[in-house]
């Protein structure tokens, strides 16, 4: 039984909940909420069930914090104790005001940097975020939060030049107003997804070393580096050799994180170092919180077993990501071919058929039929 499948754990996280409320203590927003323990598991086993150790975090929030848990401490602990004085809930509330509420705000008053910025965060339409801050930049409060939402907007415009000058200037202000530790892995995952999609490669990888070699501790800048170098041709054996060495150290780091692990069995995979592969996939279902997390582990399994010949046990772990999710395309494209390279055709063909009617332009089942009907 997995940590988070313990009835003691599904007590903790109701707890948590009770506790704190059903609102991420950092930002106010109620959806795709976590609990998240303050101190590590792995640092402080003994208060893995405590519930005064968790608060409730959105999943941007818990993402933000992830690889670098306790430069968070005193922070969420202060949260904690507001909430719990009942000083924190009513600045709270005010977070739980709809878009188009903070839109208003930021027209009628573009010098208050936490109404813009609550702005910024909530909206989805980047052309009138941006419209907005091009009229009012001489009016706008300078923050780190205001110019990281900027960059975010301006990458969701293909503006990718100016996101990373944004996320630059993000950078300097986190520095000087000292928030630097909860923008660090936000930044610089952005600026070196924009560095990459300019094709700036190098660029981005360098910029992810010198962050890794100043902040070696931080599982998140590792894993960033480890994925920035696996986007280098498949030829480089030395960028691999690199990637896989920073996958490592960020599962190390990050022992609970799932896209962390899941780069670590990817990577150890193309390695061909199957039993650490096999290793960080198991890790996956260890530490999966819910249904999507096992998802995940599975078909890590799957493609451990897939990529060692062993398609039996890679399609027993795909049938359990059917039964979790019936339409689930990767399942079904990848036990297509793992039914084909086990010479049961008539099953990839049955499987790829499948697939497509849910995904009718899946090049893998679309190969497979092709190469089936010309046999």
């Amino acid at each position: 039984m997995s940590f988070r499948d313990r009835p003691e754990y599904q007590q903790w996280r109701e707890d948590v909940f009770r506790l704190f409320g059903e609102r991420c203590i950092r930002c106010g927003h109620q959806s795709n909420l976590h609990a998240h323990h303050v101190r590590p598991v792995n640092t402080y086993p003994e208060l893995a069930f405590d519930p005064k150790n968790g608060v409730p975090l959105c999943g941007n929030c818990h993402t933000g914090v992830a690889g670098n848990e306790m430069a968070y401490v005193q922070d969420l602990e202060t949260r904690q104790q507001q909430l719990l004085d009942g000083t924190g809930a009513s600045q709270l509330a005010k977070n739980a005001v709809t878009e188009e509420e903070l839109r208003c705000r930021a027209e009628q008053d573009p010098g208050n940097a936490d109404v813009v910025a609550g702005w910024f965060y909530e909206s989805t339409d980047s052309p009138k975020v941006i419209d907005y801050y091009n009229t009012h930049r001489t009016k706008l409060h300078k923050t780190a939060t205001i110019y990281a939402q900027l960059a975010v907007h301006l990458r969701c415009l293909n503006r990718h030049a100016d996101a990373i000058r944004a996320a630059d200037a993000a950078a300097d202000l986190a520095m000087r107003d000292g928030t630097a530790d909860k923008w660090r892995y936000s930044i610089a995952a952005w600026k070196s997804d924009s560095l990459v999609r300019l094709n700036r490669n190098e660029e981005a990888v360098s910029y992810l070393q010198t962050l890794v070699n100043e902040f070696p501790d931080w599982g998140g800048l590792h894993y960033l580096l480890s994925i920035t170098l696996l986007g280098q041709p498949r030829e480089n054996q030395v960028a691999l050799d690199e990637s896989v060495k920073h996958a490592v150290e960020a599962a190390r780091l990050s022992p609970r994180s799932v896209k962390i692990l899941q780069t670590a069995a990817l990577v150890t995979g193309l390695k061909k170092d199957y039993a650490a592969s096999f290793k960080y996939a198991n890790a996956i279902l260890a530490v999966a919180a819910d249904r999507s997390d096992k998802i995940i582990g599975h078909l890590a399994l799957a493609r451990v077993f897939g990529d060692s010949g062993i398609y039996d046990d890679a399609t027993r772990e795909l049938r359990q990501v059917l039964d979790m999710a019936e339409n689930d395309v990767r399942a079904m494209s990848y036990m297509a071919h793992c039914f084909y390279m086990a010479d049961r055709p008539k099953d990839a063909l049955r499987m790829a058929t499948r697939c497509l009617l849910v995904q009718p332009d899946d090049e893998i089942c679309l190969h497979l039929i092709k190469l089936l009907k010309d046999k």
